[in-house]
Formats: C-alpha cells, structure tokens, sequence
C-alpha cells in the first residue's frame, strides 16, 4: 500500500515537473521575445513606423502560438482526453530562426540531413533545445550573432 502511494506521489510529480518544463520551454521563449519586440517597438515608434508594425505582427504571432500552448498544458492539467499538443518539430525551426531575427538576434541556422525522418518524440524535443538556446541568447546575451546547426543523421 505504502509502496503504491509512492509510486502515485512520483508520477504526480513527474507530471507537474513535465509541465513545468513546457510551460517554461513554451511560454518563457514567447514572453521573451514579445518583451524585446515591444522594447524596440517603443524606441521606434517614431523614428520607423513600417518597423514598429514589423515588431508588433512579431508579438502577435507569438502570442498565438503561446495561447496554443498555454492551451495544451491547461487541457493536461484538468485531465481533458483530447488535450490538443501543439506538434511543433525541428521541421519548423526555421520559424524560431525568423522570431529570433525579428527580436535582433543574427541567427545563422543551418539544417543538415532527414530531419523529417527523426522520430516524432525526438524531433520536438529538438525543437524544443533549440528554442530554448534562442531565447537563452535573447534573455542573457541580448543582440548578437547566434550560429545554429542541426544535424539529422545516423
């Protein structure tokens, strides 16, 4: 019985600890990248208006995607079934690239080999590392060169 508890304890807390790690890879990337977008919107507003506009699609595009997967947590959190996961995969990453341009990073990305072949698991985890360097380098280093590769091979 004791052995049983424990056993729910630690896969309770291995969920919340997985949507944590979501909701910080997800959200936090998309609160970033809005937060600079709108800094440099403010600073141009009057200087460049085509730029400000720019930042401003930038900022609601993200917020979309974080809506979709704030959407997705909360579904998992109240137990829905068909608790809709944004399948967001290293195929897409050169919107991450785009979204990080937009927010003043020089991203460099380059992709090599069938990344469409990597399994899905693996392939949104890489998704994933990604967005979490490009919002790294946004939040810690600010403007700048950042040089992405991925690489899908044997």
């Amino acid at each position: 019985e004791r052995a049983a508890l424990a056993e729910r304890r630690a896969a309770v807390l291995a969920q919340r600890n997985r949507l944590a790690r979501e909701l910080h890879d997800s959200i936090g990337h998309t609160l970033t990248t809005s937060t600079i977008q709108a800094a440099a919107a403010a600073e141009l507003v009057e200087a460049d208006p085509a730029q400000v506009r720019r930042a401003l699609g930038t900022i609601e595009e993200a917020s979309r995607s974080a809506l979709e997967d704030l959407d997705h947590v909360l579904g998992l959190l109240r137990e829905e079934p068909a608790a809709k996961e944004p399948q967001r995969t290293l195929a897409e990453v050169d919107v991450l690239a785009v979204r990080a341009r937009e927010a003043g990073l020089d991203v460099r990305l380059a992709v090599t080999g069938p990344v469409a072949a990597l399994p899905a698991a693996v392939s949104r985890e890489g998704y994933r590392i990604v967005q979490e360097g490009l919002t790294n380098a946004l939040r810690h280093a600010g403007p700048g060169a950042v040089d992405v590769r991925v690489e899908a091979g044997p």
